[in-house]
């Protein structure tokens, strides 16, 4: 159901509600299965989301409409699991995504030195360029532009995806290098070439009690290797990302021109739509009217006004403080608003599922080492 969400190239001729049954009916399969598992209703989280949500469908009467009754019970559903229940979900979420990524990483090796067959697939998004070839477990975008195929997208559409996903995946833990699992995290993120997952890998390097020399070393030699290797196409995904005009800065290729433009607009308008935003789905209308490739968290303030930017932020802010009120637990807060900053998909299954599962393995940890909880990493 989780994986079902990001979701991998096979779904992509399913209709929405397809895969929204597909969840459903793998709900109850997983009731039926685990029958020893312990439930419980999340009141205080679950509510505080619903009367917020509540409350904004009723901001200027800006044809509001409220979450379908489908994600609403998706919402509260994962929340409604106990803490090692979260746990082992999100273990074996990552298992599968470990072998998922592992079987593409052998395909990308392989496919440097020979061939292998395929088959072509438009994209998911239509605002995209060119198609996908297909490997089964592993996609390539073919654009136009001879380096796009260097970057491992795994079975998704971008592989922007696979940074993102990873970049939350290594930062609720100290991940450990001789660990088969977190390498295979490793070595997908950083062929992936998504500069979030390098900011996020650099900063949990220095945050991570198990701070060594030698990853800093590797990193190194992996950045410098692909620089002699694929100059261009270095300067392309990341340099000048970061470095522009002779100084640092992240420069934003998250939006189109177009979607800026009506951005601007919409800041300087009617107040009480930058208050609150021109409705869920206003995006995708804006999509049918101009050339709307953006990921960015521009789209939350159009969507839902600055006061829905404050509400997400702050709902999970609350469930830091309920669920793992410690300077790990806020530390992944943040990691976690970072990569929402670019990819701003807050309540998508995946999303919630690492978040949650995420403060539940920080919370069983610091009880389980007895340390005192807000001043424990």
């Amino acid at each position: 159901m989780i994986l079902f969400s990001i979701p991998p190239w096979f779904v992509w001729g399913f209709s929405i509600w397809n895969v929204r049954i597909i969840s459903i009916l793998t709900i109850l399969l997983s009731f039926k299965i685990i029958t020893n598992s312990s439930i419980r209703q999340n009141y205080v989280i679950a509510l505080f989301y619903f009367f917020a949500i509540i409350i904004m469908s009723f901001g200027g009467l800006l044809g509001y409409k409220l979450p379908t009754h489908v994600e609403l019970a998706m919402f509260i559903f994962i929340l409604s699991f106990s803490k090692p229940m979260l746990i082992r979900i999100l273990d074996k979420f990552e298992t599968v995504i470990s072998y998922l990524f592992l079987v593409g990483i052998f395909l990308y090796i392989i496919l440097i030195f020979v061939d292998l067959p395929s088959f072509y697939l438009e994209p998911l998004n239509p605002t995209k360029l060119g198609r996908y070839e297909v490997y089964l477990f592993l996609l390539k975008i073919q654009d136009g532009y001879f380096y796009s195929s260097f970057r491992f997208m795994s079975v998704f559409d971008e592989p922007g995806i696979v940074g993102s996903l990873l970049a939350l995946l290594i930062s609720y833990r100290d991940i450990k290098y001789d660990n088969f699992r977190d390498f295979v995290f490793l070595i997908a993120g950083l062929i992936s070439f998504s500069l979030v997952f390098y900011i996020v890998l650099i900063i949990n390097i220095f945050y991570s009690k198990y701070f060594k020399w030698r990853t800093i070393l590797f990193l190194s030699l992996f950045l410098l290797g692909a620089y002699n290797f694929v100059p261009a196409f270095m300067k392309n995904v990341l340099l000048d990302r970061v470095y522009s005009d002779g100084k640092m800065t992240i420069q934003d290729n998250r939006s189109t021109s177009a979607f800026l433009f009506k951005y601007e607009q919409f800041k300087s308008g009617d107040n009480t739509a930058v208050l609150f935003g021109m409705g869920p789905g206003s995006i995708q209308e804006l999509s049918q009217q101009i050339d709307l490739n953006v990921s960015s968290y521009k789209t939350i303030v159009y969507q839902y006004g600055y006061f829905g930017l404050c509400f997400f932020m702050l709902f999970f802010l609350v469930s830091t403080w309920k669920l793992a009120p410690t300077q790990r637990g806020f530390y992944f807060y943040m990691i976690f608003l970072l990569v929402l900053w670019q990819r701003p998909g807050a309540f998508s299954y995946f999303n919630i599922l690492i978040f949650f599962g995420g403060l539940s393995y920080i919370s069983q940890e610091s009880t389980r080492r007895g340390r005192i909880f807000l001043y424990d990493k």
